[in-house]
């Protein structure tokens, strides 16, 4: 995981409350966001790369 999924996500492992600088620094930068994560899948010939954010 690039940025981290708030709940989840966190570099101490599971609930330690530790998240990764590029999720803390969204999240300080806009105050509006509440959550942010990054997903990709590849597939065979293709892939897809997303970005999710709750406001």
């Amino acid at each position: 995981m690039l940025l981290g999924g708030g709940g989840s996500f966190s570099a101490g492992g599971p609930g330690k409350g530790m998240y990764s600088r590029l999720y803390l620094r969204v999240l300080n930068e806009y105050p509006q966001v509440h959550s942010i994560s990054a997903f990709n899948n590849i597939y065979n010939n293709t892939g897809i790369f997303g970005i999710q954010v709750t406001t």
